[in-house]
C-alpha cells in the first residue's frame, strides 16, 4: 500500500515539480532580462552621453548664431565689469570672468549642451599652421600636455583662448571621461593647463554681447 502511495505521489509531485520550475523561470527572465536592463537602460545617462559623442563638438558653425555688432551703436560704450570699465571690442581680462556673476541655470545649459559651445572660440589648425601663424609656439617646443607627446606637423591641434594648445582628439576625449566620471554632475571643461573655465568664458562672452574673434581674451589680466 505504502508503495501504491508513493508511486501516486511521485506522479502528482513531478507535474508540480515541473510547473514550479517554469513559474519560476518566467519569474526570473521578466526580472532580470527585462525588467532590470530597462530600468538600468533609464536610469543610467550613457544614452545622453552616447548622443554627445557621436557629434563632432569642433564642426559645428552654427552655434551660436554670428554676432553682428551695432558699429554705431557700440562706438563709444563701455562695459562695466567687476568695477573696472574696459571698452567693449578691446579686451575681456581672466579676472573680469572670474569675478563676474552668472546665472547658473543658464551656465549648467551651456555646460550640458550636446553642441559643446566652450570649444567654438577654440582654433583648430595643424602644427604647421600654428607655428606659422603664431611663430611663438615653434619656438616653446610644446608637448599635449593631455597624451604627453610630441606635436606632429600634420596633428589637428585646438588652440585655447588661453594660449595653450592640445591634440584636437585629446580634448575632445578629455571632455568625454569627464562626463562618464562626473554622470551625475554638471561638468565645465577647463583648460588642463591652467584650469580655464572654457564654460564661463563662452558664458561672459555670450552674455555681454561679444564677437570672438573681435574681442580678444587676456588669461593674465
Amino acid at each position: 500500500m505504502s508503495d501504491l502511495l508513493t508511486f501516486y505521489d511521485f506522479r502528482v509531485l513531478i507535474p508540480i515539480g515541473i510547473a514550479a520550475s517554469v513559474a519560476y523561470l518566467g519569474i526570473y527572465i521578466w526580472k532580470y532580462l527585462i525588467v532590470w536592463p530597462i530600468k538600468t537602460f533609464l536610469s543610467l545617462r550613457f544614452v545622453i552621453l552616447f548622443f554627445k559623442a557621436i557629434v563632432n563638438p569642433f564642426k559645428i558653425k552654427q552655434y551660436p548664431p554670428p554676432y553682428k555688432p551695432n558699429k554705431k551703436r557700440n562706438s563709444n560704450k563701455k562695459t562695466k565689469a567687476n568695477g573696472t570699465n574696459e571698452v567693449q571690442g578691446k579686451i575681456v581680462k581672466r579676472s573680469q570672468v572670474d569675478q563676474y556673476i552668472f546665472n547658473q541655470s543658464t551656465l549648467n545649459a551651456t555646460a550640458n549642451s550636446i553642441f559643446s559651445p566652450e570649444f567654438q572660440y577654440c582654433e583648430e589648425l595643424t602644427r604647421d599652421a600654428l607655428f606659422e601663424k603664431y611663430p611663438d609656439h615653434a619656438k616653446k617646443r610644446e608637448l599635449c600636455s593631455i597624451c604627453i607627446e610630441n606635436l606632429h606637423s600634420k596633428d589637428l591641434l585646438l588652440l585655447l583662448p588661453c594660449d595653450h594648445v592640445y591634440h584636437r582628439d585629446c580634448l575632445h576625449d578629455f571632455k568625454r571621461t569627464l562626463q562618464t566620471t562626473n554622470s551625475n554632475q554638471v561638468v565645465m571643461v577647463r583648460c588642463p593647463t591652467c584650469q580655464l573655465n572654457l564654460v564661463r568664458l563662452y558664458q561672459y562672452y555670450i552674455d555681454h554681447g561679444l564677437d570672438f574673434k573681435e574681442v580678444k581674451f587676456d588669461n593674465k589680466g
